[in-house]
């Protein structure tokens, strides 16, 4: 009996970058850069508006110290198998921002967390956790 394999070379997983890979990425950053006055939480979520097939992640703010306080940014959505493209839907609008690659998928998410959306949500909740963490 054979043990030779018949598969052939594997991709070099070490190179390949998830939507959600990126989006915990990213959202490690924020917390290490607000001192984890304000983190990022993905979770995996259902959307009817999403292909039958695809995979759904939300990305939200939360403030552990204003009682976990949650604040939805985005959901970004993908096919299962194809990871590219990747969709971002704002949470005000729901306009589809589509990505064909990694790069693009970056671009989107800096697009967004620069955003005068975000950055007003990210003032008004850091002020806000820091007057808690100095017990005001």
């Amino acid at each position: 009996m054979s043990t030779d394999s018949l598969w052939g070379e594997l991709p070099n997983l070490d190179t390949t970058r998830t939507p959600r890979r990126i989006l915990v990425e990213q959202g490690a950053q924020l917390a290490a850069q607000t001192g984890h006055l304000v983190e990022a939480e993905v979770t995996t979520v259902e959307v009817p508006w999403t292909a039958t097939g695809n995979v759904a992640y939300s990305f939200a703010l939360l403030v552990p110290s204003l009682g976990n306080y949650r604040y939805d940014l985005f959901v970004v959505s993908h096919d299962k198998i194809s990871i590219y493209p990747a969709t971002v839907y704002v949470a005000d609008d729901m306009k589809g921002l589509v990505s064909r690659d990694e790069s693009e998928f970056k671009a989107v998410l800096a697009k967004v967390f620069q955003s005068d959306r975000t950055r007003k949500a990210l003032t008004s909740l850091l002020l806000q956790a820091t007057e808690v963490a100095q017990g005001y």
